[in-house]
């Protein structure tokens, strides 16, 4: 071998080495990313699984004596091996626990205790609670958490309303008047609350009424879903929760159910700094403090969403998933009643919002100001919710490209809603798309702190959010701010829903 051929051999062996280096350097990296994600995806779910045991309310019993509720529990769980295994009741149980005030660790002592249990130890369990349960409002809640614990699926009939009649008039011998006023009410939690106060059941606390037929719908899950399917002739829709997000592969999600998200209590500096890029004099900076969790919507409303309630479409740029446009103030509240927030906080009858809450039970409404853009932010102070602030006030602004649809990158029209990415939330399209009608009238904010604000009493034009299709980047911004008059209607204005308490 001569020298050239041995001088290329250790030439094509280091250049080979090199070449091993950096695969190995490229795979070490791909598993170092994969790693990343999955602890990103952790944090994620804990924190998702945080804010939504922060959420639950407390129980009616939350408070009372240890001993008491230990055994309340216990006797709950011995029921419950009646229907359904303990360790498939999670996402049940665990909310129960937190609303009583009991430790999540503590909890899972007593399901494990309660597993090893025998016929003959159900059996004292169950006796020595019903001697303990000595007040009416006890015994009420210990039958209307039989009925919620047992699964979302149950319907108030068949082995399981026998063994709840037994528990009703065998343990704790209650009356055959009081377990059929019982009986209409456990019916009515099963098909999820939405009470009406002329239904008779009996002597039961008010308070009780509206935890049991109110607080269901809503108080498990991170999300409220409104099944929107049975159309603009329906009497009801009905509603349910849950703590999965919504699959966008699904399109039911932004046609045919309407997905709103919780939002925990909390404070936030409301409007912009002043030096960030695009900011107006409208937007001076005040500590605002929302004293409770409400829902807005997943997406701002679709035209399929807005045909189910009101039977018709009056949108410029049609398609199902895309946002419903051309919709006043007045269509969506009502010029009567609707027309005179927040001296009067009710809507005209035969409204979207009317409507929506005749066929639900809930007091679902536009947000206020201060609540669209705490929702907005989710925690951030930039300009857009990404973290992120504008590269240009005008256009080509790269940051909000990620995030909404503007007059730079919108081919000046609408399109289907949840394409950009969402913010920490999991809220899509609040940065352009269509700017959203709000509750208050449009005015100047307040010099000082507020708490839970309503906007002032009187006003000329109402308050819209969020930009266009058809703005400018600073107009997509989170804290900027404009209005119209309440019958006004476009092609680049629409609405997101919110529930509040």
């Amino acid at each position: 071998m001569g020298l050239k051929e041995i001088l290329d051999k250790k030439r094509y062996a280091l250049l080979e080495e090199e070449q091993h280096q950096k695969q190995e350097a490229e795979l070490q990296r791909q598993e170092a990313e994969l790693q990343r994600q999955a602890e990103e995806r952790q944090r994620q779910e804990a924190e998702t699984q945080r804010m939504a045991d922060a959420a639950v309310p407390p129980h009616p019993l939350h408070g009372r004596a240890i001993g008491l509720l230990d055994d309340y529990v216990r006797g709950q769980l011995v029921l419950r091996k009646e229907g359904k295994p303990l360790d498939e009741a999670g996402a049940l149980l665990r909310p129960f626990a937190i609303a009583l005030g009991m430790s999540l660790e503590h909890f899972g002592e007593l399901q494990v205790e309660v597993s090893c249990y025998d016929e003959q130890s159900n059996y004292e369990m169950l006796q020595m609670l019903c001697n303990e349960l000595q007040k009416d409002e006890e015994i009420i809640c210990f039958l209307c958490d039989l009925v919620k614990l047992h699964g979302e699926e149950y319907t108030l009939e068949g082995d399981f309303l026998d063994l709840w009649r037994s528990v009703c008039m065998g343990l704790f011998h209650l009356s055959s008047e009081e377990t059929a006023f019982l009986e209409r009410f456990c019916a009515r939690i099963t098909k999820g609350g939405q009470s009406e106060y002329g239904d008779d059941f009996g002597k039961m606390p008010k308070e009780l009424i509206q935890y049991y037929l109110l607080l269901p719908m809503v108080e498990n899950g991170l999300y409220l879903v409104i099944d929107l399917s049975s159309g603009a002739n329906s009497s009801k829709y009905p509603v349910r929760s849950t703590y999965e997000a919504p699959k966008l592969e699904d399109s039911a999600c932004r046609t045919t159910e309407l997905w709103l998200r919780r939002i925990p209590a909390g404070s936030f500096i409301m409007g912009s700094q002043q030096d960030e890029l695009g900011r107006l004099c409208n937007e001076t900076q005040l500590m605002v403090t929302l004293t409770q969790d409400y829902y807005i919507g997943v997406f701002p409303c679709t035209q399929r969403q807005y045909e189910l309630v009101m039977g018709d479409n009056p949108s410029h740029f049609k398609g199902d998933d895309r946002p419903v446009e051309q919709v006043s103030y007045k269509t969506l509240r009502g010029t009567k009643r609707g027309g005179k927030w927040p001296i009067d906080s009710n809507v005209d009858e035969n409204s979207f919002f009317g409507r929506l809450q005749g066929r639900t039970g809930l007091t679902l409404d536009l947000p206020t100001e201060a609540e669209w853009e705490y929702a907005c932010r989710a925690g951030t102070t930039t300009a857009l919710n990404s973290g992120k602030n504008l590269t240009s006030k005008a256009s080509n602004c790269y940051n909000l490209n990620e995030v909404g649809w503007y007059g730079k990158n919108s081919g000046y029209c609408t399109h289907p809603v949840g394409q950009k990415h969402p913010n920490a939330w999991g809220i899509y399209d609040m940065h352009g798309t269509v700017e959203e009608w709000c509750l208050d009238w449009y005015g100047s904010y307040p010099g000082t702190a507020v708490t839970s604000p309503l906007g002032t009493e009187s006003g000329l034009v109402r308050s819209i959010r969020g930009g266009s299709w058809l703005s400018y980047a600073r107009f997509c911004r989170s804290s900027s701010r404009s209005g119209s008059r309440p019958s006004h209607e476009d092609y680049y204005t629409g609405f997101r829903v919110a529930l509040r308490p």
